[in-house]
């Protein structure tokens, strides 16, 4: 099959991105994204590397390179400010903190937090369901016949969380196989809660106090929009992933995604389009 790779705008001139998250997964990234994309942002989010298998080579090969201690930064920056995001957050943003603050001198930082058990059931549930579906029939065949997103999808997750967890979606399908349900999310909270409290404690250490905002989605509109400069919208603070709910419209996008690049389908239309055509002849 042939892939076509975007090819990111090393000569950038400015530096734009402006406000960057640095808040773990299921911290109410989400909410972050739509509450700046409503002040006027162009933000970046984990989502959108997904849905970009240019975005998902990128950071595969960007990983790679870290894991063998060759990654150079500026690509970062040239990922974000070449296609002209003005700000990011959720991973692969949040992992990147370090080397975020050095490229980004002008830019504020925004921490968000939630309830540490609460969060390790949401991001622990998410794992979960993608773990299963690279376990479905239709995963595994457009895999193998080489389709870019499939075939780029599970290493991405697992370099990324390999990264900041030092678990993966792979080690908790092979932990599946040898222990109960309960025995491996006994293993993962352990892990998922100290790289919370790990993370947080990492940030405010490595950002400066006047440019870092340690925010919770409850918080609402006041203190982001003043530490951000900018005037309190008259729309009410976006609430945009509800737990299980945000899983299930994953699973919906997922799942069109899945049909509509389907070989099968592609085949099926085909021979329709072939009879068709006879028939009109």
């Amino acid at each position: 099959m042939v892939e076509y790779f975007h090819t990111f705008d090393l000569t950038y001139k400015y530096i734009l991105m402006q406000v960057i998250g640095v808040g773990l997964p299921k911290t109410g990234t989400l909410s972050l994204k739509d509450a700046l994309n409503m002040l006027g942002f162009k933000t970046h989010h984990g989502g959108d590397v997904h849905t970009n298998v240019a975005n998902m080579k990128f950071w595969v090969d960007y990983l790679s390179s870290k894991q063998q201690g060759c990654a150079a930064p500026e690509l970062l920056k040239s990922y974000y400010d070449g296609s002209g995001w003005t700000a990011s957050c959720d991973f692969p943003t949040a992992a990147f903190y370090e080397d975020l603050v050095q490229l980004h001198p002008d830019a504020k930082f925004i921490l968000t937090l939630r309830d540490p058990e609460s969060w390790f059931m949401s991001r622990y549930r998410m794992l979960v369901w993608e773990a299963q579906r690279t376990q479905t029939l239709l995963f595994r065949v457009l895999k193998g016949l080489g389709f870019p997103r499939y075939m780029l999808y599970e290493p991405l997750l697992d370099k990324l969380d390999l990264l900041v967890y030092g678990e993966t979606v792979t080690r908790w399908l092979d932990l599946c196989a040898s222990l109960s349900e309960c025995e491996v999310e006994g293993l993962y909270r352990k892990r998922y809660l100290r790289v919370f409290t790990e993370h947080a404690e990492a940030v405010r250490r490595v950002v400066p106090a006047d440019r870092l905002l340690e925010f919770r989605v409850q918080d609402q509109w006041e203190p982001l929009c003043s530490f951000l400069g900018r005037p309190v919208p008259s729309e009410p603070f976006p609430h945009s992933n509800e737990g299980l709910a945000t899983l299930d419209g994953y699973n919906r996008a997922s799942h069109r995604f899945d049909i509509v690049t389907s070989p099968l389908m592609w085949l099926a239309g085909s021979c329709g389009l072939v009879a068709a055509l006879s028939i009109t002849k």
